[in-house]
């Protein structure tokens, strides 16, 4: 029974860091999205007008 506790507390553990991981992943893509993006805001507006010309 104990090594049943200790199979499933490694498996949370797992879970747990996959979990904590993804997180991490999502959130720095989420924040590196605006440098790859071709027709960002800033773009758009330089594309519109002239200013800093």
């Amino acid at each position: 029974m104990r090594s049943f506790y200790a199979a499933m507390r490694g498996l949370l553990h797992a879970v747990l860091l996959g979990l904590l991981g993804a997180g991490i992943v999502h959130i720095s893509v989420l924040l590196l999205v605006p440098e790859f993006s071709e027709r960002d805001a800033w773009s758009r507006l330089s594309m519109a007008s002239d200013l800093y010309k």
